[in-house]
C-alpha cells in the first residue's frame, strides 16, 4: 500500500462513526460487509471474540455483548445474527444503524448453507452429523454445533432439515423487518448480489462510496 494511500486511511478511521450491525444470518454476505465497511472507515470487532461469546449464552451474555460492542464501530455474523439479539441492541445502542442482509430467496441460503457446511465440517462430503459439529475444532471443540443448535433447533436427527431451517431464516427476517418497520432512519435491507445496493447502502450510511459494487467475498 502506498504510503499517501496508507494515512488517508488512517485519517478516515480517527473519525467518529455510529456503530452499525450487521444482523443477518450467516451466508447472505455478511463477510462481504465486513470489507465494505472496513473500507468504508469503520472499525471492525474481532470476529473470533465476538464468536467466543456464544460460551456465555444463557447467562451473562447480554453485559458480555454490550461490552464486546464497545471494542469497534461495526459487527457482523455470530452472535450478531442470533435470535432476538438485535433487539437488545437496539435498546442499548439506539442511535446505530442495523443491516439485514438477505440472498434473492430462501432456498438459495439455505443450499449455500448447505454447501458451506459440508466444505468446512464435512470435506465436501455432505452436510455433517451432530457428531462431526460436535468433533469440529473451530474457535472451540463443539463450538460448530453449539452455535448451529442456538440459531437453528433442529432435532440432532436431522440437523439440516430444509423446511426447519429456511421457516427459521424466513422468520428472523421477518421479525426483524417488523421490528424495524418505525425505525427507518436506522435500518436497511440489502442483497450483496444486487450492485445498486451497494449505493444505497453508502448513501444510508452517509459515506462516499469507495468502489462501484460489491465484491463478494467468501461465496459459495
Amino acid at each position: 500500500m502506498k504510503l499517501k494511500t496508507f494515512i488517508k486511511k488512517a485519517k478516515v478511521r480517527i473519525k467518529s462513526n455510529p456503530k452499525v450491525f450487521v444482523i443477518g444470518f450467516n451466508k447472505t454476505g455478511t463477510t462481504t460487509l465486513k470489507r465494505v465497511l472496513w473500507e468504508l472507515g469503520y472499525s471492525i470487532g474481532d470476529q473470533g471474540e465476538g464468536e467466543l461469546l456464544l460460551k456465555s449464552w444463557g447467562t451473562d451474555f447480554n453485559n458480555k455483548l454490550i461490552d464486546y460492542c464497545k471494542t469497534a464501530e461495526a459487527f457482523q455474523d455470530l452472535p450478531f445474527s442470533m435470535p432476538e439479539v438485535y433487539k437488545k441492541l437496539y435498546d442499548e445502542f439506539g442511535d446505530s444503524k442495523f443491516i439485514l442482509t438477505t440472498r434473492d430467496n430462501s432456498e438459495q441460503w439455505f443450499n449455500s448453507l448447505c454447501n458451506f457446511h459440508s466444505k468446512i465440517w464435512n470435506e465436501n462430503d455432505g452436510v455433517p452429523n451432530a457428531v462431526k459439529l460436535k468433533q469440529a475444532n473451530y474457535r472451540y471443540t463443539g463450538f460448530a454445533y453449539d452455535s448451529f443448535k442456538i440459531l437453528f433447533e433442529t432435532d440432532d436427527k436431522d440437523l439440516y432439515n430444509k423446511s426447519a431451517l429456511i421457516a427459521k431464516y424466513e422468520s428472523h427476517n421477518a421479525d426483524v423487518r417488523s421490528f424495524f418497520k418505525a425505525k427507518l432512519d436506522s435500518f436497511i435491507e440489502i442483497n450483496v448480489s444486487e450492485q445498486k445496493d451497494y449505493h444505497r447502502l453508502c448513501n444510508f450510511l452517509s459515506t462516499p462510496p469507495q468502489r462501484q459494487g460489491f465484491l463478494w467475498e467468501n461465496k459459495t
